[in-house]
């Protein structure tokens, strides 16, 4: 794993193509203060969207169509934490990629990609919360709630076997690296 990190890719090699290697590379290379604002707004709208989640918990009577009132995504990620450390690992994922810019290295790469992921899983679970706060029927909510759930253990799951076939040298398929 070494090699990896060392920007070498000499364990690998057979798996990674030259151009994602490449493009991994040029990222960290031509991170700019540009893609550290657009980091920004993207925290912006991370606050902007728990507002709204927190508005429509407490205005659910008031609404111009009618909402479940008793939903049970109300007090769900209510906590003020949740959003600051959503939007920490955007930051971080800023901060990261900002201190790796023009050193072209591959663990920047790594380190930038895994904390932004991170944050768009929590993102994406906030965004659910808001969503669901729109559904009428107990019986859709648990539906979505199912498939978000299965849809994020599949991802996962299918991630981590491509990552070990890649790993081992066992897989070099174009709409893999693609999708890499």
């Amino acid at each position: 794993m070494k090699n990896i990190f060392s920007g070498t890719y000499k364990h690998v090699e057979e798996s990674v193509s030259e151009s994602f290697a490449e493009n991994c590379i040029s990222t960290m290379k031509n991170y700019r203060t540009f893609k550290m604002l657009a980091y920004l707004l993207i925290v912006g709208s991370l606050y902007g969207v728990y507002e709204g989640s927190i508005y429509m918990g407490n205005h659910m009577a008031e609404a111009e169509m009618e909402l479940d009132l008793n939903n049970e995504y109300i007090p769900f990620l209510t906590n003020i934490w949740y959003v600051h450390i959503t939007a920490l690992f955007f930051l971080l994922s800023a901060i990261t990629g900002r201190f790796f810019s023009g050193k072209q290295n591959t663990k920047g790469f790594f380190v930038h990609n895994t904390l932004q992921t991170i944050g768009l899983f929590f993102f994406m679970v906030l965004f659910l919360k808001l969503g669901q706060l729109f559904v009428l029927s107990f019986v859709v909510r648990v539906i979505y709630a199912v498939i978000f759930i299965g849809v994020s253990i599949f991802v996962l799951m299918k991630s981590y076997q491509n990552a070990v076939k890649r790993y081992m040298g066992q897989i070099r398929s174009d709409i893999l690296m693609w999708i890499g």
